[in-house]
């Protein structure tokens, strides 16, 4: 059975995709579920797929970027909505998936900074492994600013067991265990440009703000250990799977820059190889193997690939100038690469496999505005928010793939939601009108056709 799908539609609602990939439906069909348009929603099939709305949007309101808890019983989504001729409001809300129910919201924009971070994104968030915890990127009086989000503390007897992350079948996770109780919001940092990433096992988390990297005890909330004070030559930063080693490029004594390896513990580093540039670092998730995207010399926003072993790091350049994004399967036997194709947007997607060090091209297509703002910053989305199921058999792409569906538009084509399977056995196939979508962690429980909810 596919995953099911989180994403927003084009009318800002929250929704759920489930997703037949045994039956082969030419039709779309609609059905009405005792429609009123304030609390209740329909559900209709199209190409394969049955969209479930969750919660809707309206005039002045609506919701954007959900990232699934680590075990898919909710979803943090930010939410925007304005009062009759009032100033708007930003919030980002933690709804039970596929539910729908919600308390107060985890966090919201102080007055005077009620802006998205980027077009169309109102918040960055992500949580924590163990679900108890989550970040929020925020606009603020410093630019932006990091607000570590947690859960109420519960009495040690009454607490579950602590899950292993590293082990995708321990689903004794609870993600935000009472809807109603008030989480506490720490601001951590501020800065921009911002990015982070949680260890593996959720006791630390690492913070590039502007030309520094820190690491802070999520637990303590305490001042923070500085691992890189300025001049910083990376994005993200990159922990190994098993959280030993933490990755990022900064200048060495002489004129290149230089990948380092620093162990948190010890806070011992040393030089893996040379960099040419401000590099996107992805650690594979399953092995040793670290992908380096570089801005090439060109310019125009392409990078140059290269894949190393961090042991013997010998460079096998994967492509040259073009990359505008990669992303690992979840058991790192393939990094998947979107490339530019041509002078008119279009985008060419590409599996690579490691083992046999074979290419093959999966799909082109012109890509939606949030599957491009995921683009812009796929080492940081990539950590969060999924577009290959876990199992690593299915990918979702974003955009307008040519003669595959045009939506429900009659006069231009649409943006869409596009299913491919990850072998390139079959061409994609449009199971939505939406920009982007997500699938769930591999821990998520079945899913189910929701109960609408009308918005707050």
């Amino acid at each position: 059975m596919t995953p099911p799908l989180l994403l927003t539609t084009e009318d800002q609602d929250l929704a759920l995709i489930d997703i037949n990939t045994e039956t082969d439906v030419e039709t779309n069909t609609e059905t009405d579920v005792d429609a009123d348009p304030e609390t209740d929603v329909d559900t209709h099939s199209a190409q394969h797929a049955t969209t479930h709305l969750i919660r809707q949007g309206g005039f002045g309101r609506g919701y954007g970027w959900p990232v699934w808890s680590p075990d898919g019983s909710r979803a943090l989504v930010s939410y925007g909505w304005r009062e009759a001729e009032g100033d708007p409001h930003l919030d980002l809300l933690s709804i039970t998936i596929p539910q729908g129910a919600s308390g107060e919201p985890r966090f919201s924009n102080a007055e005077g900074h009620r802006q998205p971070i980027a077009p169309g994104v109102m918040h960055y968030a992500h949580w924590s492994p163990d679900g108890q915890r989550a970040i929020a990127v925020a606009r603020s009086g410093g630019g932006l600013t990091l607000t570590l989000l947690a859960a109420p503390a519960t009495d040690a007897a009454d607490a579950p067991d602590a899950p292993d992350p590293t082990d995708a079948t321990d689903a004794t996770t609870l993600a935000d265990p009472d809807p109603t109780a008030a989480w506490s919001a720490n601001a951590l940092i501020d800065a921009a440009p911002m990015f982070c990433a949680w260890s593996p096992d959720g006791t630390q988390l690492a913070v590039h703000a502007g030309p520094q990297l820190v690491l802070f005890d999520p637990a303590a909330v305490a001042e923070p250990r500085r691992v890189l004070a300025d001049q910083s030559r990376f994005r993200t930063p990159a922990w190994s799977p098993d959280g030993e080693a933490l990755y990022y490029a900064a200048p060495g004594t002489g004129q290149k820059d230089l990948l380092w390896r620093t162990q948190p513990q010890s806070g011992q580093r040393e030089i893996v190889t040379e960099v040419d540039g401000l590099t996107a670092i992805l650690a594979s998730p399953a092995g040793a193997d670290l992908a380096l995207l570089t801005l090439s010399a060109g310019g125009l926003g392409g990078r140059d690939l290269r894949l190393i072993d961090p042991t013997t790091p010998e460079p096998r350049f994967l492509e040259r100038g073009n990359v505008l994004g990669a992303f690992w399967s979840p058991d790192g036997a393939a990094l998947f690469i979107v490339s530019r194709a041509g002078l008119d947007l279009e985008c060419r997607l590409a599996r690579y496999d490691i083992d046999s060090a074979r290419s093959h091209e999966l799909a082109r297509f012109h890509p939606s505005p949030a599957y491009s703002a995921y683009l812009a910053f796929f080492d940081q989305y990539s950590l969060s928010h999924r577009l290959i199921s876990a199992d690593g058999r299915w990918l979702c792409l974003g955009g307008i793939v040519a003669g595959n569906g045009a939506g429900k538009r009659p006069f231009a084509p649409q943006f869409g939601c596009y299913l491919l399977p990850t072998d390139g056995s079959a061409p994609p196939r449009r199971v939505a009108d939406a920009e982007i979508a997500f699938f769930p962690p591999p821990t998520s429980p079945p899913t189910s056709p929701p109960a609408a909810q009308a918005s707050d």
